[in-house]
């Protein structure tokens, strides 16, 4: 039996902000034996945003992330 993406159940949902939530899935992958393949056609746009001074104090709370993934992937 293959083992697919569903199968680890996607994205957790209690990573509420896009911060580490890639990072579990792709553990997740890993703990299962899904293959991770590379592609040379793969395109991907990570935008800058415009943030105002001091932004990064408010983004400090996605730290509480970084706990979360610890927690499920030591």
């Amino acid at each position: 039996m293959m083992l697919t993406p569903e199968k680890v159940e996607g994205f957790d949902e209690r990573f509420k902000a896009a911060w580490r939530e890639d990072s579990d899935l792709h553990f997740k992958f890993l703990e299962h034996n899904i293959p991770i393949n590379k592609s040379e056609k793969a395109v991907v746009c990570h935008p800058e945003r415009k943030a105002s001074w001091g932004v990064s104090v408010s983004e400090q709370k996605k730290s509480l992330y970084n706990a979360l993934l610890y927690k499920k992937h030591p």
